[in-house]
């Protein structure tokens, strides 16, 4: 198996034998686990002994079935010829789905080496999921800013039945940002799903023997309680696994389902959300993190043990300082103190806001790699002096549909009091000296938002890649899906809206503030110009804010000397920190 992990700058990727217990780091490429197939498009079945090879391009387009086994590789041409997108192994090595151009699923028996059955696709088709032994197919057609519904779409390919259901979506659909919504048992009898149709994303099931062919909603909720799950995936003893947010919205753990007696039972807490539990063997494969960059680990379904893979990569062993999570009504954060903290004594505060704004901030390295670099950052600054609040704010993840879709109509609004509200709590609660929100991308936009709505709260605020305009952003791209927290492009009807979040109406409470603006000069998400533009305005009103440039890099931070340059700038912002110097910020 291959899987990506933290590096240096980039994810490296690692392959690893399970059987002989080892792991390689091959780089930041992804490895070639079948050098037979270089330069050839090929598709693997689940245990990797097939692989589906294409020859040719468009209409006459043909396929090479291989078979994979120690020492020995056989090839036969199957009888399919057409264009196709993809195609997906039934887990039994029994039948392909073959995803063609042309608005159609193929269903195709390998032993027969024949084509059994073809299945118009309705409407859009992602989340693709071939059922274990090829007799169902789940696809799944998100809502959009048009299109207000999001539809489900259960095919069973035997009796010749398709099951649509739809789901009412006003907000841009978040289902449609996750790994998978589908998913069958081993010995299907029973089909799941993911919805957040009553405020929290979770699974639903169906029982598939009971279906009789007529249409409406399927499933019935599996849990009763209001946590998030995301990635869920079969072990090879039949039971459901999946990781969620039980404990705390912070904390993500992997859990099993055992439909024997209807118990969860939690396996291992700090586990990442992404990259996506993968099973091989009699192993479930993840990541995990406590304080400490994220290794490989497993879960051995036999002995229901937990055990780290031995895995060694370049990055230098990289410790962040343990934060405690804090619940400012509902608003969850993590907070970070010096080395040595003194509580009589007072200290900066960074706060720092993730982007996105559908993503979540992490009691230890975040689960993306890009989020990742950033927490290096902030535990360079904790070890210079600061505190750090990593905050989520109104849209994050984790917390249910509502807490999501309530940033829709209130963007500089809602976001903002949440910023606001956690930072006048800890000064409340602790000696704070200058305090300085932080961000990326969203989070970028939502720290200068924040100066700019509470000036006195505030000494600065630091912005990377962060949208700084967003009449002229989605005035520029229309197609924006930021669109839907204005109710559309900008115009007559909703300029209140834009009002409300505009950054440009209030410089004059920038005036005397320390800002640093930071872009990526090939950024293709947030473009150049919104960093520029707001640089310039703020020139003209005779302020000093600082603009930093980095060339080759686009909305993600890659290059480690600009990593360790960011670091170095935000280090000296407070009053007396000028001498300071972040060392070694880019060890992620």
């Amino acid at each position: 198996m291959a899987i990506d992990v933290y590096g240096e700058a980039d994810p490296h990727y690692v392959q690893c034998d399970l059987d002989q217990w080892t792991c390689i780091e091959t780089g930041t490429s992804t490895p070639n686990l079948f050098p037979e197939f270089t330069e050839k498009q090929y598709i693997l079945s689940k245990d990797r002994q097939l692989a589906l090879v294409s020859e040719g391009y468009g209409a006459t387009q043909q396929y090479d079935l291989y078979t994979l086994e120690a020492g020995d590789v056989t090839k036969k041409t199957i009888d399919f010829i057409g264009e196709t997108k993809r195609a997906i192994f039934s887990d039994d090595n029994t039948k392909i789905l073959f995803v063609t151009l042309y608005g159609e699923f193929v269903v195709f028996n390998i032993q027969t080496n024949s084509a059994i059955k073809s299945i118009p696709i309705v409407g859009g088709a992602s989340f693709i999921r071939f059922s274990p032994h090829g007799n169902y197919v789940a696809y799944f057609s998100p809502s959009t800013l048009s299109g207000k519904d999001r539809v489900y779409t259960l095919v069973d390919v035997a009796r010749g039945h398709t099951y649509t259901w739809k789901e009412k979506n006003d907000y841009w659909d978040l289902l449609s940002e996750e790994e998978k919504a589908f998913d069958f048992s081993p010995d299907e009898r029973h089909f799941f799903y993911l919805s957040d149709r009553e405020g929290t994303q979770t699974l639903y099931m169906t029982r598939l023997w009971l279906l009789d062919g007529i249409n409406g909603r399927l499933g019935k909720r599996m849990f009763k309680s209001d946590f998030t799950v995301n990635n869920f995936l079969f072990g090879a003893d039949g039971l459901l696994y999946f990781t969620a947010n039980r404990k705390s919205p912070l904390i993500w753990s992997l859990y099993s389902y055992d439909f024997r007696d209807q118990l969860v039972r939690g396996l291992v807490d700090d586990v990442l959300y992404w990259p996506a539990p993968q099973q091989s063997g009699k192993y479930i494969i993840f990541l995990r993190s406590k304080n400490e960059l994220p290794s490989l680990y497993t879960f051995d379904i036999t002995k229901r043990s937990v055990a780290s893979l031995p895995l060694t990569i370049t990055a230098s062993p990289f410790p962040l300082g343990a934060g405690k999570i804090k619940n400012f009504s509902g608003r969850y954060g993590v907070l970070y103190t010096p080395d040595g903290y003194d509580k009589k004594k007072s200290y900066p505060l960074i706060v720092w806001l993730h982007g996105g704004p559908h993503r979540q901030t992490s009691p230890s390295f975040h689960s993306y790699h890009s989020y990742g670099t950033y927490d290096g950052i902030l535990e360079h600054l904790r070890k210079n002096g600061f505190l750090v609040l990593k905050l989520d704010y109104r849209g994050s993840y984790g917390y249910g549909k509502k807490f999501a879709t309530d940033l829709k109509g209130n963007v500089g609004n809602l976001d903002v009091k949440d910023v606001v509200d956690a930072t006048a709590v800890l000064k409340k609660e602790m000696k704070i000296g200058e305090v300085y929100p932080m961000g990326t991308s969203y989070g970028g936009y939502l720290a200068l938002r924040a100066l700019a709505g509470k000036p006195t709260l505030f000494d600065g605020a630091i912005s990377v890649n962060g949208v700084t305009d967003w009449w002229t952003l989605i005035n520029n791209d229309p197609d924006s899906i930021f669109q839907v927290h204005f109710n559309g492009t900008p115009s007559a009807k909703n300029k209140v809206l834009y009002d409300q979040a505009s950054i440009f109406l209030r410089l004059n409470n920038l005036k005397n503030k320390k800002v640093i603006l930071v872009n990526g000069e090939e950024d293709a998400t947030v473009p150049h110009r919104q960093t520029t533009m707001l640089y310039d305005a703020l020139i003209d009103k005779g302020m000093a804010p600082t603009i930093i440039s980095y060339e080759k890099e686009g909305h993600i931070l890659t290059n480690s000397a600009n990593i360790d340059d960011l670091c170095n700038q935000v280090v000296k912002l407070p009053t007396g920190y000028e001498g300071k110097v972040c060392v070694q910020a880019s060890t992620l």
